[in-house]
C-alpha cells in the first residue's frame, strides 16, 4: 500500500495489554546512515532482512533484502548503536491496522501505538480512541531512526498545552535510596483521602520536565535529578487522565514547603508500595521503577 499514512500515539502498559492479540520479538539496528543512504537490519520474529533506503529525487526508496539468522546475527556486532528492542502487540480494535510497540531495555516504559490507513485523509479523519495517550505522529524523536540513533536521549514528551481540557499531566516519581533499601516519596490528596505522586497539568511556558521537578518541590518539598525515561500511567478520578511521571532521584528533602499545610508527605518503601491497597492506583509506574532499578 504506497500512498499509506501512519498515526502514532503513546499509550499505558494496561492498554497494551487490553490492545493485543499476540507478541512478537522485534529487533532493529542502524549499520549506516548518511544524508543519502540508510542501511538497517531487521528481525520479526524468526524472520530477517537487510533494508537499504536510498534517497532519490527527494524521496526515499526501499530495498529489502531478507537474510537468514545466521547472517543477522554476524551482523549484530557492526551496527552503528545498540539494537532496538521491543514486543510488538498486534491490536484488536475494530475496523483498524494497528500495533503498539512495547520498548525495552534503555526505554523500557515506553509504548508506541501505530495506526494504519489507506490516504493521509482518511489518518487525520479518524477520532482516536480515549484511551490513547498524547500524538506523536509528527514528532521525529519517537520515528525508528531516532530511537536507533540516541534511544537514551528522549527527555522530553510532547504535551498540548493548548487543549482546553487537557486529559495530560506531568509528575514525578521520586525515589531515594536509604540503607540498601529503595523508597518513594508520595503526598496525600487534598482531602488525604488517596496516596498519589506530586503532578501538575501542563504549562505553556515551561517543558515537561520543567513542570515535573516544580510539582515535585511545590506538592513534596523535594529535589533532585530526573534519572531516566518517563513513564505514561492512566488514572481514572474524575475524569480519565494520564499522567507523565518521570523518575525523580531524591537528593534534597525539605522540612518547609509549599503544600504542606495542605496535603501530607510519607516515604514509603518500595517494596512495601506494590502491596499496600492505599497504592494499588499507582502500580503502573511503581512497577515501572522497579523494573527500572533493578535492571
Amino acid at each position: 500500500m504506497h500512498d499509506c499514512f501512519h498515526r502514532r500515539f503513546l499509550i499505558a502498559e494496561p492498554e497494551v495489554l487490553a490492545l493485543h492479540a499476540r507478541a512478537t520479538q522485534v529487533r532493529r539496528a542502524l549499520l549506516a546512515s548518511d544524508s543519502h543512504r540508510r542501511i538497517s537490519l531487521r528481525q520479526h520474529g524468526n524472520a530477517c532482512w537487510q533494508i537499504v533506503e536510498t534517497r532519490v529525487n527527494g524521496s526515499w526508496q526501499q530495498l529489502r533484502c531478507r537474510l537468514q539468522r545466521r547472517q543477522c546475527h554476524e551482523l549484530w556486532p557492526t551496527a552503528l548503536f545498540p539494537p532496538l528492542e521491543m514486543l510488538r502487540y498486534r491490536c484488536l480494535l475494530p475496523g483498524t491496522d494497528a500495533w503498539v510497540d512495547s520498548f525495552e531495555q534503555s526505554l523500557k516504559g515506553l509504548h508506541i501505538a501505530t495506526f494504519r490507513f489507506a490516504t493521509v485523509r482518511d489518518a487525520f479523519f479518524w477520532s482516536p480512541p480515549a484511551t490513547l495517550g498524547p500524538d506523536i505522529t509528527m514528532d521525529v524523536r519517537f520515528r525508528d531512526e531516532s530511537l536507533m540513533h540516541s534511544p537514551l536521549q528522549i527527555q522530553e514528551l510532547p504535551v498540548d498545552v493548548d487543549r482546553q481540557k487537557s486529559n495530560v499531566v506531568i509528575g514525578v516519581l521520586p525515589y531515594l535510596r536509604t540503607s540498601g533499601k529503595i523508597e518513594v516519596v508520595a503526598v496525600q490528596t487534598r482531602k488525604k483521602a488517596l496516596t498519589i505522586f506530586p503532578k501538575g497539568q501542563p504549562e505553556a511556558h515551561l517543558g515537561a520536565r520543567e513542570v515535573a521537578c516544580m510539582e515535585a518541590l511545590e506538592e513534596a518539598g523535594v529535589e533532585g535529578a530526573i534519572s531516566g525515561h518517563p513513564v505514561l500511567m492512566p488514572y481514572k478520578d474524575v475524569a480519565p487522565q494520564h499522567w507523565i511521571l518521570y523518575p525523580l532521584e531524591v537528593q534534597t528533602i525539605h522540612s518547609d514547603w509549599k503544600e504542606k499545610g495542605i496535603r501530607n508527605r510519607k516515604l514509603i518503601h518500595l517494596q512495601d508500595a506494590l502491596h499496600q491497597p492505599s497504592c494499588m492506583r499507582l502500580l503502573p509506574a511503581l512497577r515501572y521503577l522497579h523494573l527500572s532499578l533493578n535492571s
